[in-house]
């Protein structure tokens, strides 16, 4: 029995449909630029000898931390966001301050997962660098010109092979990147979900790697996953749009409080968005099996 159909509108008002929408913004978009602004001051630091130097590594190091446990914890966050809904629960049951610890590990867990399903990418990616620099250097190598001459010494015959190695290495290379957006899109939208999920019911790492129930999944819930896709696209769109508009008002000192604000709310929009539509489709496709 196929899932009920997602309901669009209620899913992309479902985070300012929260009563504390505006605290959860200033605390999640308040500890962001907490953190660019500290490295933007690191940067600044920079410029001051010795000192500067020492303070500017210990901020900038400190930051990469903190960026690193806020990544997390928004993450672990996310998860919490998606079991209560596909609980039927509100939002709103979810504190958005607390449990730490364990929502950075739960984090940890499903960024180290994610590193796992992109590792034979950025394996094909590194092996795809290979033959890119090596028909670069033969044909750097053939086209250089003989001592006291600007005539290459290699022949024609040489020349042209080492173009025809240059672009097809470059082609290759090309065709990694495409394939890996490719990959990244369809994890996206497909894999991830079902990750999400599974690792939600169990609680169990090793549940994050059956593929063939997450696949399963993906064949039950089709429609649902292109309707995530279709609203993902329809959020990126106007998030995209509202931040033009608050860079170049820049130019007229509002977007000095525009674009923090855009900003703030768009990254804390997004991750409570995802977590609900993801949690709303888990719900729909367990009342599925009743």
């Amino acid at each position: 029995m196929k899932s009920k159909q997602l309901d669009v509108t209620t899913s992309l008002r479902s985070f300012f449909d929260l009563k504390d929408w505006q605290n959860r913004t200033l605390f999640f978009g308040g500890i962001y630029f907490l953190i660019l602004l500290v490295l933007f001051v690191s940067q600044i630091i920079f410029i001051i000898p010795f000192l500067g130097w020492i303070l500017g590594c210990f901020l900038l190091i400190g930051m990469m931390l903190a960026s690193m446990a806020f990544g997390l914890y928004f993450e672990g966050y996310k998860l919490d966001i998606v079991r209560a809904v596909s609980q039927g629960k509100s939002m709103e049951s979810v504190v958005y301050n607390s449990d730490y610890q364990r929502r950075i590990i739960n984090g940890l867990k499903v960024t180290v997962a994610t590193f796992i399903y992109f590792l034979p990418v950025v394996i094909i990616m590194s092996l795809s660098l290979a033959p890119l620099m090596f028909g670069s250097f033969v044909f750097g190598v053939s086209d250089a010109p003989c001592a006291g001459s600007n005539v290459p010494c290699a022949g024609d015959g040489t020349n042209s092979a080492a173009v025809l190695l240059a672009v097809l290495s470059s082609l290759f290379f090309y065709l990694a990147i495409f394939g890996m957006i490719i990959y990244q899109f369809v994890f996206r939208y497909t894999i991830q979900p079902g990750m999400l999920i599974l690792f939600n019911r169990e609680g169990k790492f090793s549940a994050m790697f059956r593929l063939r129930e997450i696949m399963h999944f993906c064949r039950k819930n089709w429609v649902n996953l292109l309707l995530y896709l279709a609203i993902t696209l329809i959020v990126g769109f106007i998030a995209g749009t509202l931040q033009i508009i608050a860079f170049f008002s820049l130019f007229i000192c509002i977007g000095i409080v525009l674009l923090p604000i855009v900003l703030a709310v768009q990254i804390t929009y997004q991750q409570h968005l995802d977590g609900f539509v993801i949690g709303e489709i888990d719900r729909l496709d367990r009342e599925s099996k009743k």
